[in-house]
């Protein structure tokens, strides 16, 4: 590496089910400003969607939906001492954009870990309502809970074949066009001692249904997976409690979660931070973005950052970091994106 140079460090880790993604460098390539002419139309391969490209006779791409992209560099230069600085803009696609999202899920659903409650103790936390048959009692519980201070304790009434649900509506933001069609996944944890009495359920206005705790008195992500009706009116999760013959039954629940797709992470059961981390000769140089979710679910955090290097000593190491409380088995595989480049001069 020539002494003059500078490395660009783009490190993303990715969690998953208990498991952290890491590896060396997947790709070096050696750039500099007056070089990025490389053009999808001039490489024979005709590389897809997902490549950066640098041409100007590329058209701006039209996007409905969703969908994952590239970008066309339009502009380009270093600056600072030895060129110490690079500067890269892009274009994605023309017209306005709902919004730009990462690889993890968003979860739809606000307060989803209840730890929110203006409306006192025994009244639906924040953003949150309590429906079904008179008798049915909702309190916040701060002794049996998954994650965080908090969860949500339902109480059944004592008539057989009664119910009660916990709900919120969560079309609103996008409008209820944008999710008809779409595949949906709600996920909680549920803590039951009885069985099929406590259960995650999702309705559309057209079609409802969800899926039951074990009824063995421990805690369990819970999911249920639907598409939306064409001709559907809401996107409701809710939790729902039923009665016994002459019994109140009791059930919890804990950070309920809504994302697009048919796989819902799971919150991580201690709620720790997954970050990425830039060492360089062994020191730390870059701090990650850092993220909540995990153990059975996705999680990923990026550290990118322009680094001075000498050319001959110098080096440096990516690392995973999980302070998770828990002996979670980490294993070493792909990563979802992971490169480095060299700027000059040279």
């Amino acid at each position: 590496m020539p002494a003059a140079a500078a490395a660009v460090a783009t490190w993303i880790a990715a969690h998953a089910g208990a498991v952290f993604t890491m590896a060396a460098l997947a790709a070096v390539s050696l750039v500099s400003a007056d070089r990025m002419k490389m053009s999808s139309r001039e490489d024979p391969g005709r590389p897809g969607q997902l490549v950066n490209t640098c041409d100007n006779r590329i058209p701006l791409p039209l996007v409905y939906g969703r969908t994952r992209l590239g970008i066309n560099r339009v502009y380009a230069c270093v600056t600072g001492e030895d060129n110490k600085y690079l500067h890269l803009v892009g274009n994605i696609c023309e017209g306005p954009v709902k919004g730009i999202y990462g690889s993890v899920p968003r979860n739809h659903i606000d307060n989803g870990d209840f730890a929110q409650w203006s409306n006192g103790t025994s009244a639906a936390p924040d953003g949150w309502r309590l429906s079904g048959h008179t008798g049915g009692a909702i309190a916040r519980e701060e002794t049996i809970k998954k994650i965080g201070a908090y969860s949500a304790k339902l109480t059944s009434t004592t008539v057989a074949g009664q119910y009660n649900y916990l709900w919120r509506d969560v079309h609103d933001s996008f409008g209820i066009a944008y999710w008809r069609g779409r595949t949906i996944t709600v996920g909680a944890w549920l803590w039951c001692d009885t069985a099929s009495a406590l259960r995650i359920c999702v309705s559309d206005g057209v079609w409802s249904g969800g899926t039951y705790h074990p009824g063995d008195g421990q805690w369990h992500w819970v999911t249920v997976t639907h598409t939306i009706k064409a001709d559907a009116s809401i996107v409701r999760p809710y939790a729902l409690i039923h009665s016994g013959s002459g019994v109140a039954r009791v059930g919890y629940v804990d950070c309920i979660t809504l994302v697009e797709g048919s796989y819902c992470p799971a919150f991580d059961p201690d709620g720790q931070r997954v970050n990425a981390l830039i060492y360089k000769n062994g020191v730390l140089v870059t701090y990650g973005t850092i993220d909540y979710q995990g153990a059975q679910g996705i999680s990923s955090s990026s550290a990118s950052d322009l680094i001075y290097m000498n050319g001959t000593t110098d080096y440096l190491e990516l690392f995973a970091y999980s302070s998770h409380s828990s002996t979670l088995y980490l294993n070493v595989g792909q990563p979802y994106q992971n490169y480095i480049s060299i700027v000059g001069p040279f």
